[in-house]
């Protein structure tokens, strides 16, 4: 069954405690807190470096059974290598080099993987883009910000929204009109349509007519905006919240 899931970008931010971390929540009960609340979450360190199956493990205890998380893709593939020479990732993740201590998680897994790429350069704005991600299954992420163009083209069998700030990069909320504008649209793609007004880069038709995913993360994360902003678009959108602040995690 299609699903919405609303979150954030991260959890680990000093200036969200007593915004919206609770004064006197332990550090390490910060993933806890914050998945008790909100349906995924986006990992920001596995772009920056190699993270231990350990660690992993330790989040996933952290959080309900049903939780997601989004794990982003290691910038050495997508910045440094430039997406070039892919099977060298691919045998780097099968035989894994001695920084790699406790392997257990890797290409052979069980769990269905899916793809998502967040695009910023013109280049990739062209019909060429398009048709090789909609080959694959992967969505072009919707990537909403001050500083850079987007679009809400839909290449895949789900949408994955990231909501960085309107007026200051990371750092702007989101009006009320505002995020009723982007509720809207995730109620379009959530079911299979697509906003009248969606900025697309190709004319072609949908991939699929039938309901669809949506994942929608707030990064504009300065001033705890992210998470307020995200827990406000699940009012809007009519999903649980999970635990009041009464209640506790």
């Amino acid at each position: 069954m299609a699903e919405i899931r609303v979150g954030v970008s991260g959890w680990s931010y000093r200036h969200w405690r007593r915004r919206f971390y609770p004064e006197g929540l332990p550090q390490r009960r910060e993933l806890e807190y914050a998945s008790a609340r909100f349906g995924s979450i986006e990992i920001n360190g596995t772009f920056y470096g190699l993270t231990r199956a350990s660690t992993v493990r330790k989040w996933h205890a952290q959080t309900p059974a049903d939780f997601v998380f989004a794990v982003k893709g290691s910038r050495f593939i997508t910045h440094n290598k430039k997406l070039a020479d892919p099977e060298a990732a691919r045998r780097l993740a099968r035989h894994h080099d001695e920084r790699v201590g406790d392997p257990g998680f890797g290409p052979e897994g069980r769990r269905t993987i899916r793809h998502a790429l967040e695009i910023r350069h013109p280049s990739f704005f062209s019909a060429e883009a398009v048709d090789i991600v909609r080959r694959h299954g992967v969505a072009l992420a919707v990537s909403h910000s001050a500083a850079w163009e987007y679009t809400e083209e839909v290449t895949a069998d789900f949408v994955y929204v990231r909501l960085h700030g309107p007026r200051a990069l990371y750092d702007s909320r989101y009006r009320p009109d505002e995020l009723a504008h982007w509720a809207e649209r995730v109620r379009r793609w959530h079911a299979g349509r697509q906003p009248v007004d969606a900025r697309r880069i190709t004319s072609l038709p949908l991939p699929s007519r039938r309901k669809r995913d949506v994942f929608l993360y707030f990064d504009n994360d300065g001033h705890a905006y992210a998470p307020e902003q995200a827990l406000e678009m699940q009012r809007l959108l009519g999903l649980d919240q999970g635990p009041t602040e009464e209640s506790g995690a």
